[in-house]
This record gives structure tokens, sequence and C-alpha cells, in this order.
């Protein structure tokens, strides 16, 4: 996911929860009443696709802090029906609302061809995870425009 989306900073995997929490960072400092609507936002557009995928996420939350003049927001959700097609929606909805401010790290995204290559390992990925009882932690994040990957 974080060789496909170079806007997510990193990525955890909880199996005890089956929550994945994707963080961001955005540059300066963003107001409480815009992550709020930001957060209202995903939530409307998110029960929207939900509705018309015939599914009912278990979990969303959206979550933000300012470290050092840098908005991280952390996006939860459970795995249970999250598709390549949601994460998609989700990252074109913060590059539109935060306008320039998503930090990303990395190549741009490649050709169509090599995208909907990634969103069927992205599909896999997850349905192994809804799939096969996970015990370890899973950690993903960048470092020196590279892309580590841990068990916890």
């Amino acid at each position: 996911m974080l060789l496909r989306y170079p806007e997510v900073s990193s990525l955890h995997f909880e199996p005890e929860t089956n929550l994945m929490r994707f963080t961001f960072l955005c540059q300066g400092s963003l107001p409480s009443d815009e992550v709020a609507e930001l957060a209202s936002l995903l939530d409307e557009s998110l029960d929207a696709y939900a509705f018309l995928e015939g599914v009912q996420p278990r979990h969303l939350s959206l979550q933000h802090e300012v470290v050092d003049g840098v908005t991280v927001l952390e996006l939860e959700r459970d795995v249970d029906s999250l598709t390549p097609t949601e994460i998609s929606m989700i990252i074109s909805l913060l590059r539109d609302r935060l306008d320039g401010k998503l930090v990303a790290e990395g190549p741009t995204p490649g050709e169509e061809e090599e995208q909907t290559h990634q969103d069927e390992i992205i599909e896999s990925l997850l349905d192994d995870l809804r799939t096969t009882r996970q015990v370890q932690r899973l950690i993903a994040f960048r470092e020196e425009g590279r892309v580590l990957v841990f068990n916890k």
C-alpha cells in the first residue's frame, strides 16, 4: 500500500482488533475545525460508498496531532470490508481536501496498468487478513525513500 500510495506515511495492522491504521503527514498545523470537517467528509463519503457496495464498516476514526509544525493524521479502519477502491477514494479525498499540504514521499504513482496490478495485490493482502487468523502486528513505514515492513 505504501508503494501504491506515496501519501501514506506509515501503516499499522493490529490483529487483536483487526484494524488498519493509516498515518498521513500534513505540512503545517491544521486547525481542529478543519480536521473535524475532513472527518465529517470522510465519514459521509465512506457511508455512501458502503451503502452502494452493500457493506457496513465496523470501525472508522480520524485522529490528529500537531508535532513540530506538522499535522499527523491517523485514520483507523477495520479490514473486514476494506477494499482497494475505498483506500483509493480516501487518498483522493485527502489529496483534494488538503490541497497540496499532504506530504507524499517516493515516486509518483506509475502507469495505470501498474496501479491495477498493485490494486490486485492489495486486494489479495486484504483478503488474506480477513480470512486468516493473524497473530503478528505488522508495521510499514517510509525511511529515506525506502519502505520498511516489520512484524511487531
